[in-house]
């Protein structure tokens, strides 16, 4: 995993209108797969009630990689409550920092 700057992916991800963010899951969900986790497809992301399936599977995985650090109720409500859905975003980088510093 590669270590960025939460504040960069915020302020990206609200610049382009979105599709930094989708395009930082993406690279994300994959480096997630290589460390072991198992994610659905991709394209869950853009189907209608899948993509619900998606973000609680996503945030499982987080959960794992910050060895419950951030549980992924706490992220999956945080994700669906509009602005607060930037926490998750937030803590989600955060502990993929903490993972790419450790090895």
């Amino acid at each position: 995993m590669f270590e960025k700057s939460p504040i960069s992916v915020l302020i990206l991800s609200m610049v382009t209108f979105g599709i930094y963010g989708i395009i930082w899951l993406y690279k994300t969900s994959e480096e997630m797969q290589q460390r072991g986790i198992e994610l659905p497809s991709f394209i869950f992301v853009f189907i209608p009630i899948l993509n619900f399936l998606y973000a609680w599977k996503y945030y499982q995985g987080v959960e794992r990689l910050s060895n419950g650090e951030h549980t992924a109720t706490m992220l999956f409500l945080f994700s669906l409550l509009g602005p607060l859905s930037l926490v998750s975003f937030w803590q989600t980088q955060t502990t993929f920092n903490k993972v790419a510093a450790a090895g």
